[in-house]
């Protein structure tokens, strides 16, 4: 059998790569139901160009293998624990892209229809890695963990199958465990709903005036300054989100955290976005960020509103200053004192911001 196949690896802050040149080769409205591995691309009203991989991590890296035969390759090896197939046609090129950047690397594959298989094996445990928020200065935290398989070959279009969905990440996707929810979880949750009350002007809601002040928090947290610093790091008061667009990880980039309403269950809304930029970053015990909220705007795709263009709710960036020291005693386990003071919030949210700022740590540092 003829083949021939790139091997990458795709590093990536959005959960996985995508896969362009290769279009549904049925209805783009027939959904892979029910899987956890891929979906068409971009999950957007624009014109479809290819598929979305989801990987376990948030952040790779990704090894992939993607590889053109002339015949059906057979069943897959049971290594593989997550297996979706897909009839596609091909535009000539396959490439494999990170989701912002771009193309990585490319597979001439001639115009036609073929089936695409894409299996992965690791997802569990680089979604474990990821959220243990390892020392980004060890090399061995950034060796792939999530392996991919994209095969293609020639064949008529049929519909798409699951041929396996073993791994304990898909299955807790697809059934998600009940969450262990910590004491500061209901206090925190009130404080959300009266933020959204705010926000959207509702009954009960409080007028957001132009005066400001201060909050100062003291935690005393579980884990080591290195562990705790890159989890905590991510955090901005709103632990409801449920997506990100930009980087919360570089000095000087906007990250726009989705202000997902806080029920944590039911259709997708949200009143805006929370903004940080990070000013400072001195790892692994102290760090700068300007905070600001973006509220909700009437915006479509065909009405674009970039949000780098939306107005803001505060006139100037409030600004969080986050320092963490170890404080157990010799040969106790390791816990840390976290100082946090979030300068220059609107004085009606500081009681509420502090209660949001309480929990996101705490769910941030348990993790």
């Amino acid at each position: 059998m003829d083949r021939r196949e790139v091997t990458v690896n795709i590093e990536s802050s959005h959960g996985g790569f995508v896969i362009e040149g290769m279009v549904p080769a049925l209805s783009a409205s027939q959904a892979i139901e029910d899987n956890t591995l891929v979906r068409w691309w971009p999950d957007t009203d624009a014109e479809l160009s290819g598929f979305f991989a989801s990987g376990g991590s948030q952040w790779g890296p990704f090894a992939i293998t993607a590889r053109l035969s002339d015949d059906d390759p057979g069943d897959p090896d049971g290594r593989w624990e997550d297996i979706v197939e897909v009839s596609v046609t091909a535009m000539g090129e396959m490439s494999l892209n990170e989701v912002v950047e771009g193309y990585v690397a490319s597979l001439q594959v001639p115009s036609g229809t073929y089936r695409m298989r894409l299996a992965a094996r690791g997802r569990t445990e680089g979604y474990e890695r990821s959220t243990s928020f390892p020392d980004e200065d060890e090399p061995e935290d950034w060796e792939a963990l999530e392996h991919f398989l994209v095969e293609v070959w020639p064949a008529a279009a049929t519909p798409a199958v699951i041929l396996r969905q073993d791994s304990r990440h898909a299955r807790e996707l697809l059934d998600p465990p009940e969450p262990v929810r910590p004491s500061e979880h209901e206090p925190g949750l009130q404080a959300a709903r009266a933020l959204v009350r705010d926000l959207r002007r509702q009954p009960g809601s409080r007028p957001i005036p132009g005066d400001v002040g201060d909050i100062s928090l003291d935690l005393d947290l579980p884990g080591t300054p290195t562990t705790l610093f890159n989890r905590l790091r991510y955090t901005f008061a709103w632990p409801p989100c449920r997506g990100v667009s930009g980087s919360g990880d570089r000095v000087g980039r906007p990250a726009y955290y989705d202000a997902t309403l806080p029920e944590l269950e039911g259709a997708y809304d949200s009143v805006g976005h929370i903004v940080t930029t990070l000013l400072e970053l001195h790892g692994p015990r102290h760090l700068v960020m300007a905070w600001n909220w973006v509220p909700e705007v009437d915006a479509s795709p065909s009405r674009p509103y970039p949000l780098d263009q939306r107005p803001r709710l505060l006139t100037e960036d409030s600004v969080v200053t986050m320092t963490i020291t170890a404080s157990a005693a010799p040969g106790d386990a390791p816990r840390c004192a976290v100082h946090l003071q979030h300068r220059g919030v609107p004085t009606v949210w500081r009681t509420d911001l502090a209660a949001l700022w309480t929990w996101h740590m705490t769910i941030q540092s348990e993790r």
